[in-house]
């Protein structure tokens, strides 16, 4: 158990936010140290991240990086195309093996319409729109992913690739070695 926590945070000239976190333990009289530097990334992925396909958006951690998934806005315009969509976010290895389904929206979504979903750990687990067009939907707490992993968000019945999915993502990075 830590003898101590600190934490702090200032914004860099990237822009991205840095958070220093600073655990101490006594060890023989004298407190030791360590830090781990957390950088907090709000991605826009608007464009196509899959050539020619629209409804299917992936975050890729970079390399040298871990990050963890702190919340993710999704928007989803359908096109005219008849059939109900169900949004999803889930984690996949660098070689595009399926790690695990992280969240699936707890209801569909027809098509002409546009809709917002918000995923994140600790929220409701809404079954129906809330005001006709909102919906959120539990992410699991320390969603981490290590260098190259993906978090793709995506229609997983796939019904007309052309249905416009905008995502804004909240991650943390931290570098770590490549041991």
């Amino acid at each position: 158990m830590a003898d101590y926590y600190r934490e702090r945070d200032e914004i860099i000239p990237d822009g991205m936010r840095t958070m220093y976190q600073e655990v101490g333990h006594e060890c023989h009289g004298e407190v030791v140290a360590t830090n781990e530097v957390w950088r907090v990334q709000e991605i826009y992925l608007a464009a196509a991240t899959d050539v020619g396909v629209k409804n299917r958006k992936t975050y890729i951690v970079p390399d040298d990086y871990e990050g963890q998934v702190l919340w993710a806005g999704v928007t989803v315009t359908t096109t005219a195309t008849v059939g109900t969509r169900q949004i999803q976010i889930a984690a996949y290895r660098d070689d595009g093996v399926l790690l695990g389904v992280l969240a699936t929206a707890g209801t569909t979504q027809a098509a002409s319409l546009t809709r917002y979903y918000t995923f994140a750990p600790g929220l409701a687990d809404l079954t129906a729109f809330r005001d006709t067009n909102c919906l959120t939907t539990p992410l699991p707490t320390e969603t981490t992913g290590r260098r190259q992993q993906r978090f793709v968000v995506f229609d997983n019945k796939n019904i007309d690739p052309l249905d416009n999915v905008v995502v804004a993502i909240q991650v943390k990075v931290r570098t770590v070695s490549n041991a």
